[in-house]
């Protein structure tokens, strides 16, 4: 069978098929091996065991094309999973309060790790992270710290805007809401896969703490404290 580069470059191939419209060819092979690069984690493929021989021979591609566009597997797989997990790279939070902005954003976690073709590579680079630490710091770096700064932004507005109490403390708030989702989704998943509803009551828990003491809940007002919530005057009175 011929190799995605050799029905490309080879000599019979028509005149005519550079100039047909859809995507380049330079994309739809990126497209393949990133592709590859998944197919071979969700067929249980481990990250020392996969080779760039692996990865070409799934693609179709040639191994000069993907080197091409990595200098090495370790580049091909930070890339691929910083490209698959979150390719929404120009993300921006909706900004309507606190707690709709934590709601969206646990929803896009909670997404991503559920996902059947993202998740065993995630499995994957974070078993491999504690034998590879050059691997798993440029994963943090590229990968997972990038979302958690979302969560810090969304908080600190939240203070500013008088929504949460001014002596929260930013990094333990986002680390109760992502590491308890990594928990629920990757770690230690119930028997039945949480849903929407799940993210939702998180981040009503957090804010049920976290709310500025003052902020009152009014229909349409954006309150970070979720509806239905104890009055917190009243609890902190008795």
């Amino acid at each position: 069978m011929k190799t995605m580069d050799e029905v490309q470059s080879g000599p019979t191939a028509p005149a005519t098929a550079a100039r047909r419209p859809g995507r380049p060819r330079s994309d739809q092979a990126e497209e393949a091996i990133l592709d590859a690069v998944f197919s071979l984690f969700a067929d249980g493929a481990t990250y020392d065991g996969l080779s760039m021989e692996m990865i070409a021979g799934a693609a179709k591609v040639g191994k000069a094309t993907i080197y091409r566009r990595w200098p090495n597997k370790e580049a091909l797989i930070i890339d691929a999973v910083s490209r698959r997990l979150h390719a929404d790279k120009h993300l921006v939070v909706p900004g309507v309060s606190v707690r709709e902005d934590l709601i969206f954003l646990l929803e896009m976690m909670r997404t991503h790790l559920q996902d059947e073709s993202t998740g065993p590579a995630y499995n994957v680079l974070t078993q491999v992270g504690v034998a590879n630490p050059n691997l798993y710091k440029r994963y943090h770096d590229m990968v997972i710290d990038p979302r958690r700064d979302m969560y810090r932004q969304v908080l600190r507005r939240g203070i500013a805007t008088g929504e949460l109490r001014a002596d929260l403390d930013v990094e333990r708030a986002m680390l109760m809401l992502t590491a308890t989702m990594l928990t629920v989704t990757r770690h230690h998943p119930p028997p039945e896969p949480v849903g929407r509803e799940y993210s939702v009551e998180l981040a009503d828990d957090l804010l049920r703490g976290a709310a500025a003491l003052s902020c009152q809940c009014r229909e349409g007002a954006g309150c970070a404290a979720p509806a239905g919530a104890p009055d917190r005057t009243d609890a902190d009175a008795g």
